[in-house]
């Protein structure tokens, strides 16, 4: 049986090695690591950050992307909002939680957010002229 504090520092180890991982895949952008918390979001290939429209695109685009992940039902994350900047928010706290599931998260948020992404330009919903 593992003691709480172990416990703890394996939840802290994963959300770092969460944090590189989104770090690494060039549709996410790493944002916060705090302790167990990871905050990230998903942008566009042929979008950049930095103007008022796209920044206004991509907190839309990542709060739709969190609707269709929860619905999914393939993880688990909620959100936070970071200097005015929608985020995705990865807490780590089940001490099930490995290694591998942290290595498929990217691929499911990217694979996610190209469909939320579609599905918002499609519907014409988008009163961002991107």
């Amino acid at each position: 049986r593992r003691g709480l504090a172990a416990m703890i520092d394996d939840d802290i180890r994963l959300a770092r090695e969460l944090h590189r991982l989104v770090a690494a895949n060039p549709r996410l952008e790493a944002w916060t690591l705090g302790l167990s918390i990871t905050t990230f979001r998903y942008i566009p290939e042929d979008l950049a950050p930095g103007t008022e429209v796209v920044d206004s695109y991509l907190n839309a685009l990542n709060e739709e992307l969190l609707h269709h992940l929860k619905v999914s039902g393939e993880v688990f994350v909620s959100n936070a909002v970071v200097r005015g900047t929608f985020l995705l928010r990865a807490c780590i706290v089940n001490f099930r939680t490995t290694l591998a599931h942290l290595e498929a998260l990217p691929g499911i948020v990217v694979r996610h957010g190209e469909e939320a992404d579609h599905a918002l330009r499609r519907a014409g919903r988008s009163r961002f002229k991107i």
